[in-house]
């Protein structure tokens, strides 16, 4: 549509002389969405090709999930939900069952040790004020209250991860393209390839992870950006004579040493600023909420490239 009402509009719109040109522009834009949208009906068809293809027909595919609801933390639950999308046989894995399980029997206990505590707790005091009464029937009851809030919470982070196993690709596919519930940011599907998870970020909550990545992805691409500055700024070291607070502390020192130092201190701080850098991408990329190592790797490799990019492009400027 619009392509039709760019023909109509440009030689009304231009001089004579541009209509050939405009006219060609618009035919040439047109052939090339044309390849853009072979191309991906193509890129589409290979993908379900290569999901349908009989040789990976018994390929298990391992994905994780995360923000699971407690009550829905169940291998019978999780099958009912799954098998929805092939009608298939389910792997349910849920991980630290059993730490979950003793954690929920230290509940119970101090459930029942609280409300047994509240019923012991004489109503009569002997003479002492109201005050001291009230101090007595809450100093215990605060202790467990806090012991069962905080184990509550280790359950439900407990609960909110379980690993599923697929029988094939197609079925893996669908549930990392639709949503499992209706609630947002809940039941969320992840494939993984089964290396050792970090189980720092799976069981972290959604708001803690999404800061996380805030931060770190701030970080790193002040750092990618701005590392090119101290880098630019090693050019100054081969003309240390021509600064003025630094020049009468170099009268000491002879024309060789003096030339020995402006040669090979620029080349020594770019090595070291250019052996840095992908050190403190490393520990910047620890912070940030990947599940498996090799997403950590290719993180780096994604904001090195972006710095090497910066510095290629930089380069046709003048330096300081």
């Amino acid at each position: 549509m619009f392509a039709s009402m760019t023909l109509l509009v440009l030689p009304t719109l231009l001089p004579v002389n541009y209509t050939a040109t405009s006219t060609l522009a618009t035919v040439v834009n047109l052939i090339l969405l044309r390849l853009l949208l072979l191309e991906f009906r193509a890129i589409v068809h290979m993908r379900q090709s290569y999901l349908h293809h009989p040789s990976r027909a018994n390929a298990v595919t391992t994905i994780l999930i995360t923000e699971i609801p407690p009550h829905m933390w169940k291998s019978t639950t999780l099958k009912q939900v799954y098998t929805k999308y092939n009608g298939g046989t389910i792997d349910v894995i849920l991980p630290k069952k059993e730490i979950c399980d003793i954690k929920e029997i230290e509940l119970n206990d101090l459930l029942k040790t609280l409300e047994g505590t509240r019923q012991n707790l004489p109503e009569k005091f002997g003479f002492t004020s109201t005050f001291w009464k009230s101090i007595k029937k809450t100093t215990p009851n605060l202790y467990f209250i806090l012991a069962i809030y905080k184990l509550r919470k280790e359950v439900e982070t407990l609960k909110s991860v379980a690993i599923l196993r697929f029988p094939d690709l197609f079925t893996a596919h669908l549930v990392l393209q639709a949503r499992a519930s209706s609630a947002p940011l809940k039941m969320n599907a992840i494939a993984i390839d089964g290396e050792a998870l970090d189980e720092l970020s799976i069981y972290q909550n959604w708001r803690v992870r999404a800061v996380r990545i805030l931060g770190t992805t701030a970080a790193l691409n002040t750092l990618a950006i701005f590392w090119a500055i101290p880098i630019a700024m090693t050019g100054l070291l081969s003309q240390l004579v021509y600064l003025d607070a630094i020049s009468p502390s170099l009268n000491v020192l002879s024309n060789r040493q003096i030339s020995a130092i402006q040669g090979l201190a620029p080349q020594a701080a770019l090595s070291i600023l250019m052996y840095c850098f992908p050190l403190i991408i490393q520990l910047l990329a620890k912070s940030y909420p990947q599940f498996e190592q090799s997403e950590v790797e290719i993180l780096i490799q994604r904001y090195y490239f972006v710095f090497l990019y910066i510095q290629a492009t930089s380069s046709r400027y003048p330096r300081f």
